[in-house]
């Protein structure tokens, strides 16, 4: 599946971890697959069958597990471990690089953050990574990961906060959501400043791959941006 002169794709869970694809990025192919690894994989699998692409990369928002990460920071990825303990490799787009740890859940507290820290030494966690590496390992299609975090090591999500998660992921409802906010008003709050910074983290991971991806884009005319 793996052709020199293909795309370089990039998949994220959201739209709106989606670059603007224009400038440095004008060719790169672009799709959001849904939140979860298995969503993930699935997505890559089809892309990589019509698009074959040079290099596939799984961008998004991540949670830090290494103190030293604050919101807003970026990294790129040279190991990815999955939920059963398989280890993939992937390609650096710069540095420093370092091992991302996928979940099938959200980790909300710092306790359990640091838990999964201790147990893998990851520096970032995310829930879709593991499942793009996945099915560039089984197509032999480069891999690689950038992810922005959005909530440091020490760092709580609002209580409260899970009917919402699950909605994204289109496993919850809108009226779970609505109880929530009846149940805890100050939700409200919780969710704009979380827009706020998804907003920032958005355009510090726009910035990066801007700057890292024109060295692996095709020639300009290969296609349009998806």
């Amino acid at each position: 599946m793996f052709d020199p002169n293909g795309p370089v794709l990039l998949i994220s869970a959201l739209q709106r971890e989606l670059p603007p694809p224009d400038g440095p990025l004008r060719d790169v192919r672009m799709i959001a697959g849904g939140v979860g690894r298995r969503r993930a994989e699935a997505t890559t699998a089809d892309a990589i069958g019509w698009l074959k692409p040079r290099l596939v990369v799984s961008i998004g928002y991540c949670g830090g597990l290494d103190p030293a990460l604050k919101t807003g920071d970026v990294a790129t990825a040279d190991a990815i471990l999955a939920p059963d303990g398989t280890r993939y490799v992937a390609e650096p787009l710069g540095e420093p690089a370092v091992t991302l740890a996928t979940v099938d859940r959200p980790l909300l507290t710092a306790t359990d953050k640091a838990a999964l820290r201790k147990r893998t030494g990851a520096a970032v966690v995310d829930m879709e990574a593991s499942g793009v590496a996945e099915a560039c390992a089984e197509a032999g299609v480069p891999f690689a990961a950038v992810k922005v975090v959005t909530d440091a090591a020490g760092d709580d999500l609002p209580a409260g906060l899970e009917p919402f998660l699950r909605f994204a992921a289109g496993e919850g409802s809108i009226a779970r959501c609505a109880g929530a906010l009846l149940r805890r008003p100050t939700l409200v709050g919780d969710l704009l400043r979380l827009a706020a910074t998804s907003r920032r983290c958005s355009a510090n991971l726009a910035a990066y791959l801007t700057n890292a991806l024109p060295a692996h884009a095709p020639p300009s005319g290969d296609g349009e941006p998806g």
